[in-house]
């Protein structure tokens, strides 16, 4: 068993080792002997359970290892207890729904993953519960028609994928005014239109 210790001799960490390598419960602790960490080890690598802790008792993350690599579903915590995030992995990749949270509960992003990339619907919120971000990709590459919007909820950009060199985007002001416009044709080329006060003042 070796152990570390914090510059005025209180117990920092403790580690079982076999044959030089971490063999059991890893743990960390703070100066007053509150636990922060409580990891699995089996021939120097993470295997099974691991546990965090926050300074004030509470549980910061709940992770799984397979052969040092994550796997299942990890979660992680506010100070108070409250859900921060889940993220789904395979083999160290993360796979599934990937979602966080704001401190109060609400949803601050949702999205699918394969992989390792995102595939499928992404939406994120603002800590007001309104919709700020919504797009489609396809094996990590947007597709079709990406939405943004300002925090009150106004729409602030519109994206239309046709491919990853391929893009349509309009901007609006807080007023809802389209304010600029850009056109990548089937020829490839790119042309762009500019509004001020609902006239045309640019185009290129």
């Amino acid at each position: 068993m070796s152990k570390l210790l914090y510059e005025t001799g209180e117990l920092r960490a403790e580690c079982p080792e076999k044959d030089g390598l971490s063999e059991g419960l890893v743990k960390f602790f703070t100066r007053d002997g509150k636990c922060l960490s409580c990891t699995s080890f089996t021939k120097g690598k993470r295997q099974g359970n691991a546990t965090q802790w926050h300074a004030n008792g509470q549980i910061k993350a709940q992770e799984f290892f397979v052969d040092d690599l994550p796997d299942g579903l990890q979660k992680y915590f506010y100070e108070d207890g409250s859900i921060k995030a889940e993220l789904p992995y395979n083999q160290g990749r993360l796979d599934g729904w990937v979602k966080l949270f704001w401190p109060d509960g609400k949803e601050k992003r949702l999205s699918f993953y394969k992989n390792h990339e995102r595939h499928g619907r992404e939406r994120l919120w603002n800590e007001a519960g309104i919709l700020v971000d919504d797009g489609t990709y396809y094996l990590g590459s947007p597709i079709g028609l990406h939405k943004h919007w300002f925090d009150d909820g106004t729409l602030k950009t519109e994206f239309f994928y046709y491919s990853a060199k391929r893009v349509d985007k309009r901007a609006y002001n807080r007023s809802g005014e389209l304010i600029f416009k850009a056109v990548t044709g089937d020829n490839g080329e790119y042309s762009e239109i500019h509004w001020m006060d609902g006239e045309i003042i640019k185009k290129v």
